[in-house]
């Protein structure tokens, strides 16, 4: 099982997961630190200061404010627009690296610069 913390991961096991289907998990500190990463978002909507894609639109919309009901509803909506595509299905090896650098980039805490 490869375990997700948010810092390492190899190409081996990046291979293991897209080509062999090994089963992924995250780890007790990658737990801990989306739960910390929430815990920043939920204090900036509380705040109210103006964090672009938290509780801004993106690209041209950057500078609409989204009211705080709604910023769970903008980062469905994000998600959901990344994952419509078109034309011919990509193969499971193909998807599976970008969905765990996904994983690990979640588990980062970028918003401690805000």
């Amino acid at each position: 099982m490869v375990k997700i913390d948010g810092h390492h991961l190899t190409i081996s096991e990046v291979i293991n997961v897209a080509r062999f289907y090994e089963k992924v998990s995250i780890s007790d500190q990658g737990i801990r630190n989306i739960t910390h990463s929430h815990s920043i978002k939920e204090t900036i909507i509380k705040t109210g200061k103006p964090v672009y894609g938290i509780n801004t639109g993106f690209g041209i919309f950057s500078d609409k404010r989204i009211a705080d009901n709604d910023s769970a509803k903008l980062s469905r909506n994000l998600i959901l627009s990344h994952a419509v595509g078109t034309g011919t299905h990509w193969k499971m090896r193909l998807c599976v690296p970008p969905c765990l650098l996904e994983l690990i980039r979640s588990q980062k805490d970028f918003l401690e610069s805000v």
